[in-house]
């Protein structure tokens, strides 16, 4: 192996090292937002499922939960009593998420908050949160233009859950802010 080799070599290892996986508790965030999470487009709040054209603005609040950043996210997830966090992107085999996430797929799919999609989310939720209706949970998909987070949230308060967040920001935002992820299989 001839010197320049060598030295290529040397700074490749050096850079990949560097690279080394942060965890979330040893992440930091700077900023409150990211991306456009904190867009408003003027759309209004809504109490009525979405029932197509998922990707498209959402509101910037939401009638049934309280909306969080990504710098008040990040820190409740490092506390003491995490949330349930529920990633509610759609998709087949694996989505990118958010440590500790849970990955429900129909969660915020239009129809009726007495559907087959709503009966498979009182079930799944009810063994996440052993029934407590009181446990703080957060939603989240894509970015402040999907929608499947803001009906799961409706959903969920349906059922009676009534201590929900919406990270209207979503990967997108969690990304910009350099936050560690993982795939999660169904």
């Amino acid at each position: 192996m001839t010197i320049g080799r060598i030295a290529i070599l040397a700074v490749a290892l050096a850079a990949l090292s560097a690279c080394k996986a942060v965890t979330l508790q040893e992440a930091t965030v700077t900023q409150p937002t990211f991306g456009i999470e904190a867009e408003d487009w003027g759309i209004p709040e809504t109490d009525q499922l979405r029932q197509d054209s998922f990707h498209a603005p959402t509101p910037s609040t939401h009638p049934a939960a309280s909306v969080i950043n990504t710098k008040d996210l990040h820190a409740i997830l490092i506390g003491p009593n995490p949330p349930v966090t529920i990633n509610a992107v759609s998709g087949d085999k694996q989505v990118r998420s958010i440590p500790g996430s849970i990955w429900l797929p129909a969660a915020g799919q239009g129809g009726a908050f007495d559907d087959e999609f709503q009966a498979h989310l009182a079930s799944s939720i009810a063994s996440i949160t052993d029934d407590d209706l009181a446990r703080p949970i957060v939603v989240y998909c894509l970015d402040a233009k999907c929608w499947l987070s803001y009906n799961a949230a409706l959903r969920l308060d349906a059922l009676g859950y009534d201590n929900l967040y919406w990270y209207r920001g979503g990967m997108a935002a969690w990304k910009a802010a350099h936050l560690p992820t993982r795939m999660a299989s169904r």
